[in-house]
């Protein structure tokens, strides 16, 4: 029990470090990629997509972490943690998928979204 406890507190830990200083590092990547010709045009379309996935999940984790703050919760079974859950979880396939240079920035953003909308939102077992 103390371990999942444990388990717990790090993943609900996470999804509030892990998204923003994410965003930060794969835009970054980006623009260090965007100048250089691609080595497969798929995957510079891919990290396109998935960076704008991640700019739209990053919005709407602002949102609910503003609105939590404020006092007025978002629940956990609610619209926005429903869209946040489910554009997080399928930001990991397109994220998998990207360049080199953003494509681990995409991935642990991308999760710790989830970890977020999943754990820390739900406050499962805290």
């Amino acid at each position: 029990m103390g371990v999942l406890l444990g388990l717990n507190a790090i993943l609900w830990i996470a999804g509030f470090l892990l998204p923003a200083p994410s965003f930060v590092l794969a835009l970054r990547g980006w623009f260090q990629t965007k100048s250089t010709p691609p080595a497969k045009a798929w995957r510079r379309k891919i990290s396109q997509v998935s960076l704008g996935l991640f700019a739209l999940g990053l919005a709407l984790w602002a949102y609910a972490l503003l609105r939590n703050w404020s006092g007025s919760y978002v629940e956990y079974n609610g619209a926005i943690a429903t869209v946040g859950s489910w554009e997080s979880a399928g930001m990991i396939i397109p994220s998998t998928l990207a360049e080199s240079k953003v494509r681990i920035y995409l991935l642990i953003g991308a999760l710790g979204l989830l970890f977020y909308f999943g754990v820390s939102l739900g406050e499962i077992a805290i």
